[in-house]
């Protein structure tokens, strides 16, 4: 079932939802309002720009206590055999757009770092790394500890969606993280969060799909990736540690459940089934349907950032597909946002557990002998990381 909505998809009030609290008022769900600018009145809808008044009611939810700017259409059938899908829909405005799921566009990122800029979080900053092949900005949503301690020994987890440029279900995800971050206490916070709702904006602003094997150094090698190995390189040589890397993804309608697991690093198997069993249970808690937590496959994806961080620094890789429009158990755009919340809250508790310490253990083994071979590797090339080439950053990791 597509969904379809009469507001401009280009402003960001366009994907705010709300809820009604239990005296009746609505409450916006947008982690930037604060105090009684999240108030939306007390009426059959709330008090929104949006969306005309005189259809506002049709996004209303059938209970009457949720309202978004997004709803699905009258009627979607498949024709089987012919491949004809065909969508019916009494159109009361002029205007409106169809969409297969409540997307995520670059448009709406844009809005999202200005209000990240002009909020000024503690412990929240929006890092530029580089730009993009077509001079696009790349930003990392970076939220530290705001204990001093922490802030220098804590684990690093890093969520990164749209790898595959069209599955907008998993930008959806980690804003859930984001929003789920800025409404918690700060003082609290003891892992550092670098999140990336596109990784690749272009790519997204064409919805070009492309496999995602981008890192390697075959030429021509994109501005993107250069970008983005330089700085988790820097990082890790600057001492830090990069602990869990999570690449999210969406599938359509009936390939899975709103939670699966597409791929599982074989090296790390029991630690990843063990965290997924954990992370589904939980989404089944929340009335989210989940799927295997042996996932689908297992391997080693080396040549995407979660699996080239796995093969570099011993991060641990984790995968994940997430799909609102499950028809046994569709999502509205604030479940969605809920989804990516619980990952969060799993991934926390992970950082905390026997199995992550065993892990750290390991990987500080390993960084510890990388520094060793990165060292000898100049020696033995005749030039250091200020002139290093995409295969030294790419291929060697240096």
């Amino acid at each position: 079932m597509p969904m379809m909505t009469y507001a401009d998809p280009t402003q960001y009030e366009t994907y705010e939802w709300f809820t009604k609290d239990k005296d009746g008022r609505w409450v916006s769900g947008d982690p930037f309002k604060q105090g009684e600018a999240k108030c939306a009145g007390a009426g059959k809808v709330p008090d929104q720009t949006v969306i005309p008044k005189e259809v506002a009611e049709q996004f209303l939810s059938q209970d009457g206590t949720y309202w978004q700017a997004w709803r699905e259409v009258d009627k979607a059938e498949a024709v089987t055999g012919i491949n004809v899908f065909r969508i019916t829909q009494q159109f009361t405005l002029p205007t409106a757009t169809i969409a297969m799921r409540v997307p995520f566009n670059y448009t709406y990122l844009q809005l999202l770092h200005e209000k990240i800029r002009n909020a000024k979080f503690p412990g929240v900053t929006l890092e530029l790394i580089g730009t993009s092949g077509e001079g696009r900005p790349l930003n990392i949503i970076r939220l530290d500890p705001l204990d001093k301690e922490w802030f220098e020994t804590c684990p690093t987890v890093i969520v990164y969606a749209r790898e595959h440029a069209t599955e907008h279900d998993s930008s959806w995800a980690v804003m859930g993280m984001l929003r789920r971050f800025l409404l918690a206490d700060p003082t609290q916070r003891k892992v550092r969060w670098l999140l990336v709702p596109i990784l690749m904006p272009d790519k997204a602003i064409s919805s070009s799909f492309e496999l995602g094997d981008y890192f390697r150094a075959v030429k021509p090698v994109m501005p993107e990736i250069i970008s983005y190995a330089t700085y988790f390189v820097n990082l890790i040589n600057k001492g830090k540690r990069l602990d869990i890397v999570i690449n999210i993804h969406n599938i359509e309608c009936n390939e899975g459940a709103n939670i699966e697991c597409p791929m599982v690093n074989r090296i790390y198997k029991e630690v990843v089934y063990n965290q997924n069993d954990m992370l589904f249970k939980e989404a089944n808690n929340y009335g989210y349907s989940a799927g295997s937590p042996s996932g689908w496959d297992h391997g080693i994806m080396g040549l995407r950032l979660s699996g080239w961080c796995f093969v570099k620094f011993r991060t641990l890789d984790l995968y994940y597909e997430v799909n609102s429009r499950y028809p046994r158990c569709k999502m509205t755009l604030s479940q969605s946002q809920q989804l990516g919340a619980v990952i969060a809250l799993s991934t926390n508790t992970f950082t905390t557990s026997a199995h992550y310490r065993v892990l750290r253990d390991e990987m500080t083994k390993w960084l510890s002998q990388r520094q060793s071979h990165r060292e000898e590797w100049w020696k033995q090339i005749g030039h250091s990381e200020n002139q290093r080439t995409e295969f030294d950053l790419l291929t060697m990791g240096y």
